[in-house]
């Protein structure tokens, strides 16, 4: 803490550099050339912070003059919108000669086709010429926008609690859970479950957004939802991320700084969560980083779906329910390959689906074991299955939730997904396959060192795979440590401290 013209600033450090990390790190001040540098440092800082003061909350002796430069930025703008309507024509004669390469295009197009080349020609040149968006996304986005001036006078209900999720369209995984533990109370308990981006949405489901964001005293959301970083929330709403995987892995929102598909410094995505819901204390500062918040709003409250891990009844009832539907499937043990997508997110992920041919897996393991996929939600493209295996080799992608899956696995074949945690907690025999660790961690990377950090047996290609599978070579004594250091509480208890902190915030 140092006070500067009556004005504390209180500056910490925490530094991280692989596995090691150190918590508030001194700083210290020394005089160099009869300057104090490090004063000089606080005191700059200072004066950005007055002028960031100065433009967001203005000042009343310039409001006149505010409101013309508004005024004016608005026509100016709307000038612009209106000189790329007129241009669309020329824009679309230039995607055109573009097509013929008669002239440059960009290379982030490059890998359009057909139609879709020219409409994406199009709106990059209109964006090009009038610095704003065009096409559905921009639309919808304004849309929301207006709605939410109309809306944001609304009362908010203390006692409602809204759902939001564009993964699942479903009440499942950690929201099922979390709704169970309201249901019976005199909670209003609201969903909108809409597994598309929110450009994809319709109109009357993005109404319906705004309206319970205005509304509802506690949000929950599991995912990246674009829509909390385009509408301004009240602050007497509070946004709970209930992130949907365990432990921390591979890097997410800002930890993505400066990589394929990460953010922008300067993005409001993620900033706006009041509280999100980690698994263990230590890994808190993980998701501090990756969302850009205090670490105090990170709650080491657990993740409500591992709870069916706890039930020895549930447990049964999955197991015989799995094999009542597939009887065939009683005398092998079951191989489950839940790979995670390549690519940057939702529109362009993937898995080469060539780097792992059931065929050969299923032969080369003697047909000992059945095989279920179970690929990303953002894996399009299905696996083909050869005809003469279809009764031992499943594809269970559209399923929403992976965890009754693990009640049945006896070894999962992974690479970089979240779902070795929830594995952890069933002592399943785990092996990562990880072809592409390099160019992984070159575009992605992890929060830890990935070789030290699996608990499992690491392979990079198909023949080593088939050796550790046909000899069980698992290492599974890894496992133990692996769950302890990810999970504080191993008690089934963790729907329970979310629906407690939930509770709190509303009472």
């Amino acid at each position: 803490s140092v006070p500067i013209d009556d004005e504390v600033i209180d500056i910490s450090f925490d530094i991280q550099y692989g596995d090691n990390f150190q918590k508030g790190v001194d700083i210290g001040y020394a005089k160099s050339s009869g300057t104090q540098s490090g004063y000089s440092i606080i005191k700059a800082q200072k004066n950005v912070l007055e002028i960031m003061r100065t433009e967001v909350i203005g000042d009343n002796g310039n409001a006149a003059a505010a409101i013309l430069k508004s005024a004016l930025s608005w026509m100016y703008n709307s000038f612009l919108r209106i000189l790329g309507y007129f241009l669309l024509p020329t824009f679309f004669v230039d995607a055109l000669m573009a097509r013929f390469s008669l002239t440059k295009y960009s290379a982030k197009i490059a890998s359009s086709e057909g139609v879709t080349f020219y409409l994406d020609h199009v709106r990059m040149r209109f964006e090009a010429v009038t610095k704003q968006e065009l096409g559905r996304s921009h639309t919808k986005k304004q849309f929301a926008i207006n709605i939410n001036r109309l809306l944001s006078k609304l009362k908010v209900r203390v006692n409602r609690v809204a759902f939001f999720s564009n993964r699942r369209g479903d009440l499942s995984g950690n929201f099922e859970h979390i709704y169970d533990c309201l249901k019976d109370g005199d909670m209003d308990l609201r969903t909108l479950l809409t597994p598309v981006p929110y450009h994809r949405m319709s109109y009357s489901e993005i109404f319906k957004f705004v309206y319970l964001y205005n509304t509802s005293k506690v949000i929950l959301i599991d995912d990246f939802y674009e829509l909390t970083s385009i509408v301004k929330k009240k602050p007497e709403v509070k946004l709970i991320q209930v992130w949907h995987a365990c432990g921390a892995f591979k890097t997410f929102g800002f930890s993505r700084l400066g990589k394929p598909g990460g953010p922008r410094q300067l993005t409001p995505h993620h900033r706006c969560y009041d509280y999100a819901l980690v698994s263990a204390q230590r890994i808190s500062r993980f998701y501090a980083e990756g969302f850009g918040i205090p670490i105090n709003r990170v709650v080491a409250a657990g993740v409500p779906r591992t709870d069916v891990f706890f039930s020895d009844e549930y447990r049964k009832e999955k197991i015989e329910d799995f094999y009542r539907k597939y009887p065939k499937l009683k005398n092998k043990k079951i191989m489950l390959f839940a790979p995670t997508f390549r690519g940057n997110g939702r529109l362009t992920g993937y898995y080469p689906a060539d780097r792992f041919d059931l065929k050969t897996v299923y032969e080369g393991a003697n047909g000992q074991y059945a095989i279920i996929v179970k690929l990303h939600p953002f894996i399009k493209d299905s696996f083909i299955i050869p005809p003469e295996y279809k009764d031992y080799i499943l594809d269970f992608s559209d399923e929403s939730e992976i965890n009754d899956i693990l009640f049945v696995t006896d070894l999962l074949v992974s690479d970089y997904s979240s779902v070795i945690f929830e594995a952890s907690l069933l002592n399943i025999p785990m092996i990562f396959y990880a072809f592409d660790l390099n160019e992984y961690i070159a575009t992605r990377d992890f929060y830890y060192e990935y070789k030290d950090f699996l608990p499992g047996k690491l392979v990079y290609d198909m023949d080593e795979l088939l050796r550790a599978i046909n000899t069980s070579d698992f290492e599974t004594e890894k496992i133990d440590e692996f769950k302890s250091t990810f999970f504080d509480d191993l008690d089934g208890k963790s729907s329970s401290r979310a629906a407690k902190l939930i509770k709190d915030i509303i009472n």
